[in-house]
């Protein structure tokens, strides 16, 4: 049966309203306003009095204009008349033309419009007293207000940091004879940092997967397993094959090696190498499924070629022991150097019987010594009882 889906992270706090809809909030006091200021209303008297004063200033302003004008033509006719030579005309013409200048830009600032009859030429409407006051009593509209998020409570306003996956990967993603070696202290602090970054990230399969082996580390087995369920749930292959190992060993649940051969299989076909060198195992020892050694070493060979240790060894073990092909010691050499090569201890240990039988290589005591404290260094306690029985001389296992 399937878990629940992992909860999904607190709502997060509505979004403000959208800039145009606080915009026009602000706006309307400032429009309301306005609508009660009514333009002023012109009588008809006052048209009259308007089209007088216009008259009246434009007399004015001709009168002035042809003083001017008289006064520019008696100083060029002088001119003109004590002329002697063409010369003196030119001279006077260009002196008629500089005083012309002259004249024009003296008069222009001295016949500046009345304020009411550049109003009217702009289009404006000068206003009234009453109307004047009834603007200056009107209030004056409030500052647009800036859109702001609405106000939350204290506790949401405070940035909550998000989790690091990686203190977890960190802390978690260690060989488990490591994770077994911490202290309480140590546990504690990768079940926090794991269960932390489980609930920021829901959806990483690769943290389900590690907070599942924390759970485990801390003896926790059912919430390990709810982990790793996860994590299968979420296609991690190691979490199909970390369901299988729990049912296999009985941790948690009861012992069922149908089971655990079903969830490895799953992993298996995954791409997980470890899992394909636990069907090819399951399949040599008939543990779960119906002994079959042919079927166990094509397994075993498929893991191999991912490069896993183990599967190398366990095809070693085949030539040696000839199960499912001819016994070839020189072949299960090979396979088990390669493996010792990467790191596996058992094929160590191995190598290290093939050097005190003599299989495939000259029986070599010493040799045999070698690769049995490379085995125990490597996995304390796998080659402990060979090296006791080096030193009481009983060599001759098969």
């Amino acid at each position: 049966t399937r878990e629940p889906a992992p909860s999904k992270p607190a709502a997060t706090p509505p979004a403000p309203p959208p800039f145009e809809a606080v915009a026009s909030a602000a706006s309307a006091p400032e429009a309301a306003a306005f609508a009660k200021t009514e333009p002023p209303k012109t009588t008809q008297a006052a048209a009259p009095r308007a089209r007088a004063s216009i008259a009246v200033h434009a007399r004015a302003l001709l009168e002035k204009l042809q003083d001017r004008f008289d006064d520019v033509r008696d100083l060029a006719s002088d001119l003109l008349q004590r002329a002697r030579s063409w010369k003196l005309a030119v001279i006077g013409v260009l002196t008629l033309l500089v005083v012309a200048a002259a004249g024009y830009f003296v008069l222009v600032p001295s016949t500046s419009e009345p304020e009411f009859v550049a109003s009217v030429t702009r289009g404006d409407i000068a206003p009234t007293a009453a109307v004047a006051s009834t603007r200056a009593a009107a209030p004056t509209p409030a500052p647009m207000a800036s859109a702001s998020p609405p106000p939350q409570n204290k506790a949401a306003r405070i940035p909550v940091e998000a989790p690091s996956i990686g203190k977890c990967t960190a802390l978690a993603a260690r060989p488990t004879h490591i994770l077994q070696a911490y202290d309480n202290a140590k546990k504690a602090e990768a079940l926090t940092a794991c269960s932390a970054a489980a609930q920021s990230a829901p959806g990483d399969a690769n943290v389900q997967y590690l907070l599942g082996d924390v759970y485990s580390l801390n003896g926790d087995l059912s919430a390990a397993m709810k982990s790793y369920k996860r994590a299968a749930d979420q296609g991690e292959p190691k979490g199909f094959a970390r369901i299988g190992s729990l049912y296999y060993i009985g941790a948690g649940v009861a012992r069922d090696l149908a089971q655990a051969m079903k969830w490895f299989r799953l992993a298996a076909e995954k791409g997980d190498a470890a899992s394909m060198t636990f069907v090819g195992y399951a399949y040599r020892n008939g543990e779960g499924v119906a002994r079959d050694y042919k079927e166990a070493l094509k397994w075993f060979r498929m893991a191999a070629d991912k490069g896993d240790a183990a599967a190398m060894a366990n095809i070693g073990n085949a030539y040696h022991n000839a199960e499912g092909v001819e016994r070839n010691y020189q072949e299960a050499m090979k396979w088990f150097r390669l493996a010792a090569d990467k790191g596996d201890a058992g094929a160590m240990r191995n190598i290290g019987i093939c050097y005190e039988n003599g299989d495939g290589v000259a029986r070599d005591i010493e040799q045999a010594r070698r690769w049995y404290l490379q085995a125990e260094a490597t996995s304390p306690g796998i080659a402990k009882q060979d090296l006791a029985n080096l030193e009481a001389a009983s060599p001759g296992r098969s």
